[in-house]
């Protein structure tokens, strides 16, 4: 099933959880208690349309772990790939997108229209799709009652490396965190997954893109 972006619709009201600073966005939080890891690897395909949209549907956990999506790049395609882990932190589903590097694969061209925070939203749908299959979070048909929070850096660098570009984080204490909201009213094979919140520290590193926005 597809999400366009333009129905996300946008709060900002949120307050950061207690992760700690000094590893960045992971949480080390004593309360939290790991649930799952895995690796998203999404197919990104440019054809210069004016909005992203991301296939993301519920993934078995025997499946390959990977989504399509398209978005408003050039003629090019390619793979974005990234650490994912779930917590659950005081009963709250979390999941936390690595603080290291963000990889992609392919055709620079594929991204090159793409902001970070389009890009960034992509890897999460895909993620919580991803989690749902591995049923390392939950899915049910009432719309409003299960959130997912998902932390990441909130200010990434694009370079270039010699087996292609990554979106590196620039600052490991700038932190975003986005909330969720979860449903399967017409059954789990499509999800609907919704962003309704969204607060960050801000990115006012030089050459430095913000992935909350």
């Amino acid at each position: 099933m597809k999400f366009p972006f333009a129905l996300i619709t946008l709060f900002v009201a949120l307050s950061l959880p207690a992760f700690s600073q000094g590893t960045g966005c992971l949480t080390q939080d004593s309360s939290a208690v790991l649930i799952d890891a895995f690796k998203v690897d999404l197919t990104l395909t440019g054809n210069d349309q004016q909005s992203s949209t991301v296939d993301a549907p519920i993934i078995p956990e025997d499946r390959p772990p990977e989504m399509k999506a398209s978005g408003k790049g050039g003629i090019g395609s390619g793979h974005v790939i990234v650490d994912v882990s779930v917590w659950n932190v005081q009963g709250r589903p979390v999941i936390a997108i690595s603080n290291g590097t963000v990889d992609f694969k392919g055709d620079p061209v594929a991204v090159e229209k793409m902001s970070a925070s389009e890009i960034f939203a992509m890897l999460t749908q895909a993620a919580i799709g991803q989690g749902l299959g591995r049923k390392s979070l939950s899915c049910t048909a009432e719309c409003g009652g299960y959130l997912v929070e998902v932390v990441q850096p909130a200010c990434v660098s694009r370079e270039m490396t010699e087996s292609g570009m990554v979106l590196k984080t620039c600052n490991l204490s700038d932190c975003c965190v986005k909330t969720y909201m979860v449903c399967c009213p017409t059954g789990s094979a499509s999800p609907v997954i919704k962003e309704v919140s969204s607060k960050g520290s801000g990115c006012t590193s030089s050459g430095c893109e913000s992935t909350c926005q």
